[in-house]
């Protein structure tokens, strides 16, 4: 049996970020199916606010849908005030590449406990994976177990991915395991790491449809908990509401919307913890579902004329292959190159990259009730095809035999 930690910088059912919520299922999966092979474990913080980093969690270690999850405090919170001066600081501008260490620790999760527990398993642990490249509990951890690890970057390109620590951070896992191969291209070519095991960027995270949803039920149950909404008559943005999502231009341009269409009944609907953008509340169609179950989510999905997705940086999106698993389509920032490109190849969804190319996606799926359906049968067919979580973690536990005997690695240069 071999034991394989995974780390994360939050872990639990009620953490429900993208990286997070990956980490979770790509645990679960791994430990059901491989159980007679992997004993699976979690490396992660005792926080659940990724703002603050407060600690939230009591116990130390806890047996969560078959994986064992070890919680370790952490030291200090966020000041997201002082993280913010510091990082306009150094984030984009000329630095000295002394001053990042600081950085990291101010954005955290800041645990020294989770590092030191890392050093102390080393010998017994055979492989590790640690999940998003851009925070402590990766940029700390990883160096020290680079030669048994295996790295799920998440990365994009976004301003803090040009910091001098992640040249080198880069070159310390034995493999990469990328969602995209828009991000395996990305990756490559800003941090030369093409000769390092990888899986081609064949997918990296699957789609679990919740067991409480039922297509037949779930969303007549849901409309009548929400009567101010009609199927097919709103638009849903699922995540953070924040300017780094794109909220604020989401919000921007559905105003502008209404202003050119008063006559539509059209509404906007979020669901999601409001960050740094706050919600009108002095609308009728603008509406806030708040945290919402994960069947409520997929029956608001469901019901949705289009799902949103506004951000300008994704390195996947899972609720994007979410919406296609419900067969509906999406429209989404064109000027996401991963977001673009599920589109294109998958001819599932529109995407703009202003306002009135964002106007004319409406409007066309208003008015071409076919297209839509069309838009998103394809959905459907491009997420069984590409991300289906069976093949993933297939392709996850052959690269993690390789880097647990690196002599077949030294051979194979990506998974197949």
């Amino acid at each position: 049996m071999k034991r394989i930690v995974i780390v994360a910088q939050r872990y639990g059912l009620e953490v429900n970020g993208g990286a997070e919520f990956h980490a979770r299922k790509l645990a679960e999966h791994l430990s059901e199916w491989y159980h007679d092979r992997y004993d699976v474990h979690v490396y992660t913080t005792k926080a659940v606010d990724y703002s603050t980093w407060a600690n939230v969690y009591t116990t130390d270690t806890e047996v969560l849908n078959g994986v064992t999850v070890h919680r370790y405090p952490v030291e200090h919170t966020r000041d997201m005030d002082a993280f913010n001066e510091y990082s306009r600081q150094i984030i984009g501008k000329p630095h000295d590449a002394a001053l990042e260490p600081k950085w990291f620790e101010m954005q955290g999760p800041y645990s020294p406990a989770l590092i030191s527990a890392l050093k102390e398993t080393y010998e017994e642990t055979d492989c590790f994976i640690f999940f998003t490249y851009l925070y402590y509990s990766t940029v700390a951890g990883l160096p020290l177990v680079g030669d048994k690890a295996i790295l799920i970057p998440t990365a994009h390109d976004e301003p803090p991915i040009y910091l001098h620590t992640f040249k080198k951070l880069f070159k310390e896992p034995a493999a990469l395991f990328f969602n995209t191969p828009l991000e395996k291209a990305f990756v490559d070519k800003m941090f030369n790491t093409v000769r390092t095991l990888n899986n081609g960027g064949r997918g990296g995270t699957g789609v679990d449809v919740p067991d409480d949803f039922n297509p037949d039920t779930s969303p007549a149950d849901f409309f009548k908990a929400h009567p101010e909404l009609t199927p097919t008559r709103y638009l849903f943005d699922v995540g953070r509401i924040s300017h780094e999502k794109g909220s604020d231009t989401l919000l921007q341009y559905f105003t502008e919307y209404k202003k050119r269409h008063p006559q539509s009944d059209l509404k906007l609907v979020f669901a999601g913890k409001e960050a740094d953008v706050t919600l009108p509340t002095d609308r009728d169609d603008i509406i806030s579902l708040g945290f919402v179950s994960d069947e409520e989510k997929f029956s608001a999905i469901s019901g949705s004329l289009a799902l949103v997705n506004p951000s300008p940086f994704e390195s996947l999106s899972i609720v994007v292959l979410e919406a296609f698993s419900q067969h509906v389509p999406v429209i989404v920032n064109g000027n996401c190159p991963v977001l673009k490109e599920h589109c294109v190849k998958g001819n599932c969804g529109l995407y703009y990259k202003d306002y009135f190319e964002f106007e004319a996606s409406v409007n066309y799926l208003l008015t071409h009730e076919d297209v839509r359906t069309a838009l998103g049968e394809k959905g459907y067919e491009y997420v069984e095809k590409n991300y289906n979580w069976r093949i993933i973690i297939d392709e996850l536990s052959k690269m993690i035999d390789r880097v647990i005997d690196p002599a077949e690695a030294k051979v194979i240069s990506h998974c197949c």
